[in-house]
């Protein structure tokens, strides 16, 4: 499926803003003991690759 322009680029903006917030979260999260702010990281990444995969697909 072909993407209009301005679709793409929102979907492009996502998957950088959620790998910086997957980085920031990767080092300011692991110092908390609370389980969820633990698994931010991988919930942003996963959520950042199945974004590129909806661009690609």
């Amino acid at each position: 499926m072909k993407l209009r322009y301005g679709t793409e680029v929102f979907l492009w903006v996502d998957f950088f803003v959620l790998n910086v917030l997957s980085l920031v979260s990767l080092c300011t999260g692991f110092r908390i003991k609370y389980v969820p702010f633990r698994l931010c990281p991988v919930i942003f990444t996963a959520s950042s690759v199945l974004i590129l995969a909806g661009i690609y697909a």
